[in-house]
């Protein structure tokens, strides 16, 4: 089993008991892992099975990185990375996640700064990770339970504040061109000991397409964006949720 301690990515299993697919949702949702003595095989993901590329844009826009050679000096500027950011303003994609092991989960994710993010799966996964600015909630409404992390512990913090998006508290331990593409690689520390997260874009024009969780034993969660919209309005509800909970004397859920 995992043991977790810092956060993010999202991966659904529903070939597996509701508690286990749970567990491997939250041990995706964190950035720190450390695996038991057994689970020291190298299973990286390398190129998503082309199975699941048909109808999806990656198809067209993968770049497998064992196989390109990073160029050094990328022909455009990380400052120039960061203005595309912020001119995003809110936006909403579609989105498809490949977990380590090939599973894939579809849905829409809706981001609004500050802080607001919610990864909404299509039926029939039962799960649901919304933040409301401060705190994210794993909700899960077949197991009726909600698991929380303060917002300031996701590595996608930089695309979810306002402002500057690499400041000094964030680590940029590589910035590279692959063929295509631009990786911004972002990292809990300068020795990448606790994982870091890969930031994708498509050039001429730049275009955000996916980011890469990498856990400590390089093992890679995917999430491909799909018709990206920039400036779109964002209703408030979209940073609520209906909770599963007992009520038992809890409040009522705004919905």
């Amino acid at each position: 089993m995992f043991q977790s301690s810092s956060l993010f990515m999202v991966g659904a299993m529903t070939s597996i008991s509701k508690f286990t697919r749970t567990l491997f949702v939250a041990s995706l949702l964190v950035t720190t892992t450390t695996a038991s003595a057994e689970e020291n095989a190298d299973d990286r993901l390398g190129a998503p099975p082309e199975s699941l590329l048909v109808n999806s844009d990656i198809a067209q826009e993968w770049v497998d990185p064992n196989t390109i050679p990073d160029n050094s000096t990328p022909g455009i500027t990380l400052e120039e990375v960061e203005a595309y950011l912020q001119s995003l303003g809110n936006f909403q994609a579609q989105f498809m996640q490949i977990a380590p092991h090939g599973n894939v989960s579809n849905g829409t994710f809706s981001l609004k700064r500050p802080g607001r993010l919610r990864f909404e799966y299509d039926p029939p996964n039962p799960l649901l990770v919304v933040s409301d600015g401060k705190v994210i909630s794993l909700v899960d409404y077949d197991l009726k339970q909600v698991t929380k992390w303060p917002i300031k512990r996701t590595p996608l913090r930089p695309l979810v504040r306002s402002g500057e998006i690499f400041g000094e508290d964030v680590t940029i331990s590589h910035f590279v061109e692959r063929g295509r593409q631009i990786i911004v690689r972002i990292a809990e520390d300068a020795e990448e000991e606790d994982g870091a997260m890969e930031l994708v874009f498509n050039k001429n024009p730049l275009r955000l397409v996916r980011w890469e969780v990498i856990d400590p034993r390089g093992r890679r969660t995917i999430v491909v964006l799909n018709n990206l919209q920039t400036d779109v309005v964002l209703e408030d509800a979209l940073w609520d949720f209906k909770d599963p909970r007992p009520r038992r004397g809890r409040p009522p859920s705004k919905r």
